[in-house]
């Protein structure tokens, strides 16, 4: 199998398109983005030298440089830890101190710099696999803390070959648009497909921006697109809006991180005629996706499946839950335990996922058994969310969904709201990613109460009156 750097180096060898990549300021040749990467590869080098945590943070706005720094990383057999502006300085410290990297990529002065975080203190993991290490990604856990997923080479070279063993056959894009958040492995999943079919990576000027992803997908013939269903499903509607009928470039739709709809179906095909629909499945800690379902345009669907297991992945269901084994599995996490479990003398992660398999093979998806949800493709704990309201605005508080919204009800008797106005927006700013912020706020006299003793938040709900 051969190594991630030489996939990167062969990549870039073989690229042949006019643009290379493609960012809200330019089009970029293969000659720009080479100088790039080999001038952030030269930097790495210099910074790094033999140390073995050869680890980059990376915070810079959402261009073309983001991805050159990412693929300098991997050809000096580097990982990286992708950040963003969005996010709390106190969550990006403790980001930083929990991955024990000891280098940022910054920008200075209108320049980028590489600037040394005098981090002394070592990670066990990262020492140990230190020549395998991809990416670390944090994502939500069921305890509220967010976990550092710790990907190997192995496992995301192993994801590379199984995705190009299931598409070998298909008709390779051209070209592909990332335009999901570059700390989310949605990105990772792009970047994937970039180096399997040599596609040239056009990214948006901010996630999830739908202005940005329609006027990017339009102006350069984008072919392919990586969306959650909540998002395409906005894409739609907003194209409704200004009136537009198709984006006859996009021939591959790939979806994942939600539930895919039947109705949702009828609408992309409606849109996107012709176009190859493919849903996905897999959780941060397996390396982006272990299932995949192609779209039977002529099909009429009950229900869609996420698909039957890509190469290298073993699966077993226990009690209803997913359990995973195979090369694609994390390292670990960096700062907490790692749960998975020995069956049969293999090693499983339990994906906390319920699903069905069907008679023909393939996998359906049926609920969370953990405490955390997904809204708009993101893993959010609204527990945790919860715990850091009410610690902080010292009044009864209660967190749910509604409408793929999140709500935040205050309980507050003092008529203080002006003042409690003030120190949830601090809240929400200084402590909760811009994913996790509630969406509306509601003040309530006395919430409802059950006869557990429990808030009733069906009712809390419904006596909200909230609009759809």
């Amino acid at each position: 199998m051969i190594s991630l750097d030489k996939i990167v180096l062969n990549y870039i060898k073989n690229y042949h398109h006019e643009y290379m990549m493609i960012d809200e300021h330019k089009k970029y040749s293969k000659e720009q983005i080479v100088n790039k990467i080999l001038h952030y590869q030269e930097e790495l080098n210099k910074i790094w030298k033999n140390s073995k945590n050869r680890g980059i943070a990376i915070l810079l706005e959402r261009d073309v440089d983001y991805i050159c720094l990412i693929f300098a990383t991997w050809i000096s057999n580097g990982f990286y830890l992708p950040l963003s502006h969005d996010t709390p300085k106190k969550n990006i410290k403790s980001q930083l101190e929990a991955a024990k990297i000891n280098f940022i990529a910054e920008k200075r002065n209108k320049k980028i710099k590489l600037r040394c975080l005098n981090n002394k203190k070592k990670n066990k993991l990262i020492e140990k696999n230190y020549k395998n290490i991809s990416y670390i990604i944090f994502t939500s856990g069921s305890t509220g803390n967010k976990k550092g997923v710790c990907i190997s080479n192995t496992g995301f070279v192993s994801y590379l070959y199984s995705i190009k063993k299931k598409f070998k056959s298909k008709k390779e894009p051209k070209s592909l648009v990332i335009s999901g958040e570059l700390t989310f492995d949605i990105t990772i999943a792009d970047l994937a497909f970039a180096l399997v079919f040599g596609s040239q990576i056009i990214i948006t000027n901010k996630s999830q921006n739908l202005i940005s992803l329609l006027s990017m997908i339009e102006e350069n013939k984008a072919e392919s697109i990586y969306l959650v269903p909540s998002a395409i499903d906005k894409l739609l509607e907003f194209s409704k809006k200004i009136k537009i009928n198709n984006l006859n470039s996009i021939k591959q739709i790939n979806l994942g991180g939600e539930i895919f709809s039947v109705n949702l179906l009828s609408k992309i095909k409606k849109f996107f005629r012709g176009a190859k629909i493919y849903n996905f499945y897999g959780p941060t800690e397996f390396t982006v996706n272990v299932f995949c379902h192609e779209i039977n345009l002529k099909k009429k669907y009950k229900e869609i499946p996420i698909g039957k297991p890509l190469a290298g992945i073993s699966t077993l269901i226990k009690n209803g839950e997913l359990y995973l084994h195979g090369k694609q599995k994390m390292l670990g996490y960096v700062n907490n335990d790692d749960q998975s479990e020995k069956i049969n003398n293999k090693v499983y992660y339990p994906t906390g996922d319920m699903v069905e398999k069907k008679k023909n093979n393939e996998f359906f998806f049926r609920g969370r058994i953990k405490d955390y949800i997904k809204l708009d493709g993101y893993r959010i704990n609204l527990t945790s969310i919860e715990n850091i309201l009410h610690k902080h605005l010292l009044v009864p508080v209660k967190i749910s969904t509604y409408n793929n919204k999140i709500l935040l009800f205050v309980e507050e008797k003092n008529n203080n709201k002006k003042k409690l106005d003030l120190k949830i927006q601090k809240v929400f700013y200084s402590y909760l990613e811009k994913y996790e912020r509630p969406s509306y706020v509601i003040y309530k006299n006395k919430f409802p109460i059950l006869e557990s003793g429990k808030v009733d938040l069906k009712k809390l709900i419904l006596l909200s009156k909230i609009k759809k």
